[in-house]
């Protein structure tokens, strides 16, 4: 039998008011505890971290026992332990009858609640602040070093901190990690955070960069318009007829002698510079896309297409920097090669679309040059690879014709009078609906191109019931 009572386990009879917050809870060795034969929870879910976090610090919540070993509450924490090779653990006594150990099970798992990943950051900065090591942090949390790292600079940035529990959309410490990059400038984060709740933290962050970098260019281009004696302004034109003139007959060296010639913002992106002309009825040339006949944009319309030409760039980065991951990865999934040999054959050999065909000529390189370098190292790698890994080259360089496809018309994304026309829509669909298969997740406005559909900047990102997490129990050092 398990010692019941304080007696059986200390000389001590009573311990001291004054030394309650130092008592210990009792040990028992596991080997002398049993599961119990009805346990409700059929899937312990003890991974590798939490048998880290026990053989680093042991089970810290003692166990619920019957006097015989038979465990009410603790199946997981009994199981990290011997998985860990730890000989004893603390435990309570419990005389419940046979129905009450049955509520006990359900009870005592149901209303535990997981520390959240602002807390977990505000636990692994403040043991940092306090003299733990980050070894130290990873033994006994089982976290790894990017974990460890990631928390410890979450935890000590409060307004990541501050977003992060207001905001809709569940981080995790990485993602939050990243975040505390824009720490300086609160209103990005208030950007970010807003976007994160309607996408994801990854593309919200890829569109903000988008932002920044428009903003840096749009001021390097203005010093560079100015320099080449361009008249600019920096608002759009408000005149009566005023037109951007790629929608007149003239190409911009013609038309740099106009007097009305005037280089202003656009009002298809924002941030960009266009060349207008402020009176086009001197100039003989009928407008080139009719625009006698074209309905000009309301504020929101133009606002609407600044945003998804913002969100299409920002697409393609977060695709691009997925494709970087899984071409340089040393394995895929078997479906995954399977369904890369299969696009390979019908690309290479196909009739109608086939990447023979030598109209992507260089341009088609610029993934490759990406991912592998000059082209130099690309034929080096083809010369030397190993016969498993052709196939991976061969893929990149499908991937290269398609991402060229995808990225050179920025219109791809539009279903208005500016939709692409012909088989290019296709094609796009084809390799965006081929990368979700291979794992990517498209981003929103890349659903939309998948299906058809209209995209709307601000529509929320739909919510996917599998991802949704059931089991709420905690490690043994919550």
């Amino acid at each position: 039998m398990i010692a019941t009572t304080a007696e059986d386990v200390t000389a001590e009879a009573e311990v001291p008011a004054a030394e309650l917050a130092t008592a210990v809870a009792p040990r028992v060795e596991v080997e002398r505890l049993t599961a119990h034969p009805g346990n409700v929870r059929t899937h312990l879910a003890v991974d590798d971290a939490m048998i880290a976090s026990v053989r680093a610090s042991g089970v810290i919540v003692p166990l619920k026992v019957t006097a015989g070993g038979r465990v009410i509450d603790g199946h997981r924490r009994l199981a990290a332990a011997l998985a860990a090779g730890v000989a004893t653990v603390p435990y309570e006594t419990d005389d419940a009858t046979e129905s009450d150990q049955y509520l006990a099970m359900y009870t005592t798992a149901e209303h535990r609640v997981a520390l959240t990943p602002t807390e977990k950051a505000t636990a692994l900065f403040e043991a940092k602040r306090s003299g733990a090591t980050a070894r130290r942090i990873a033994k006994v949390t089982g976290l790894d070093a990017d974990q460890v790292r990631a928390g410890i600079t979450v935890g000590g940035t409060p307004a990541v901190l501050d977003a992060a529990r207001g905001a809709g959309y569940e981080y995790t410490l990485v993602e939050l990690a990243d975040l505390a990059r824009y720490k300086d400038d609160p209103e990005a984060i208030e950007r970010i955070t807003a976007d994160a709740d309607r996408h994801s933290l990854a593309y919200a962050m890829r569109i903000e960069d988008q932002r920044r970098a428009d903003i840096a260019e749009y001021a390097r281009k203005r010093e560079v318009l100015l320099a080449a004696g361009h008249p600019v302004r920096d608002t759009m034109p408000d005149e009566d007829g005023a037109t951007p003139l790629h929608r007149l007959s003239l190409s911009p060296d013609a038309h740099r002698e106009c007097p009305h010639h005037v280089m202003a913002p656009s009002p298809y992106a924002e941030h960009r510079w266009m060349p207008w002309c402020l009176d086009p009825s001197g100039h003989d040339a009928p407008p080139a896309h009719g625009r006698s006949t074209t309905p000009q944009r309301t504020p929101e319309e133009r606002r609407r297409v600044v945003q998804g030409n913002r969100h299409l760039a920002a697409a393609h980065q977060l695709r691009q920097e997925w494709l970087t991951g899984f071409l340089t990865r040393r394995t895929r999934p078997r479906e995954a090669s399977a369904a890369m040999a299969v696009q390979v054959t019908r690309a290479l050999l196909g009739s109608g679309r086939s990447i023979l065909d030598s109209r992507y000529g260089a341009r088609a390189r610029a993934l490759l040059d990406h991912v592998y370098g000059d082209a130099g190292r690309f034929d080096e790698l083809i010369a030397t690879a190993d016969a498993r890994r052709l196939p991976v080259l061969q893929f990149a360089g499908v991937a290269s014709c398609y991402e060229n496809d995808t990225t050179t018309h920025d219109n791809i994304w539009r279903t208005d009078d500016r939709a692409p026309v012909g088989s290019l829509r296709e094609k796009v669909v084809e390799w965006l609906t081929l990368c979700r298969t291979l794992g990517y997740q498209p981003t929103p406005i890349e659903l939309a191109i998948i299906a058809g559909t209209a995209y709307d900047p601000d529509a929320h990102r739909p919510t996917d019931p599998t991802t949704a997490d059931d089991d709420q129990a905690p490690t043994l050092t919550d």
